[in-house]
């Protein structure tokens, strides 16, 4: 039988460049393993804190005994989300009035799409008890803006955390046009960047 671990590059040459060499410090991990998982799994990853920097050029280099996978992204710009504002604090009538939650942040130069994803966590009090659940909803756009208008979101007293990522060309080709390789040559999959930003906010009653 085979096992994950019979399919991992363990001698991989790994750098990324910027111009000229910007990393190269990467090490091997064991992945965490569960109960009644008995093939393990390892993967790269840096052994510093690296910052790249928006709407740069990145180059990805992999050598493995002269065979060469490489690709390339250039991180999307820098953004902000403009509404609503950090830790906002929205009254659950001035909601149900206008049954909508407006989302907007300014453009991020070199994107190509954005994705975005708002959790809710909320109360549930029992007669006996009380503990927190949770609700998700995720969107794709083209746009610098989306309105929320989920009653499961917007209906009850909570804790809202809403993230936006912008996300490059090579995310855009491969998961969304389905492209099997973007941005890499050598291998399947793809090679992107994106930048993320996140803002809180509470519906009371």
């Amino acid at each position: 039988n085979y096992k994950i671990k019979d399919f991992f590059v363990d001698n991989a040459n790994i750098e990324l460049f910027n111009g000229e060499l910007f990393y190269n410090n990467f090490i091997i991990k064991e992945l965490p393993s569960y109960p009644g998982d008995f093939s393990k799994g390892y993967y790269y990853t840096n052994n510093d804190a690296i910052i790249f920097q928006p709407n740069t050029y990145y180059e990805l280099k992999i050598n493995i005994d002269g065979k060469i996978i490489s690709g390339s992204t250039i991180t999307p710009g820098d953004f902000e989300i403009l509404t609503p504002a950090p830790n906002s604090i929205v009254n659950i009538k001035d909601l149900q009035t206008e049954n909508k939650l407006l989302i907007k942040w300014t453009k991020s130069s070199t994107a190509w799409g954005y994705t975005g994803k708002i959790i809710k966590d909320y109360l549930i009090m029992l007669p006996d008890t009380s503990y927190y659940g949770s609700r998700e909803l995720s969107f794709i756009t083209t746009d610098t803006s989306f309105v929320i208008e989920n009653a499961n979101i917007l209906s009850s007293e909570g804790h809202l955390e809403i993230s936006i990522s912008a996300f490059d060309e090579n995310f855009y080709h491969h998961h969304i046009e389905m492209y099997p390789e973007a941005g890499v040559e050598g291998a399947y999959g793809y090679l992107g960047s994106s930048v993320l930003k996140s803002v809180n906010l509470s519906i009371i009653e």
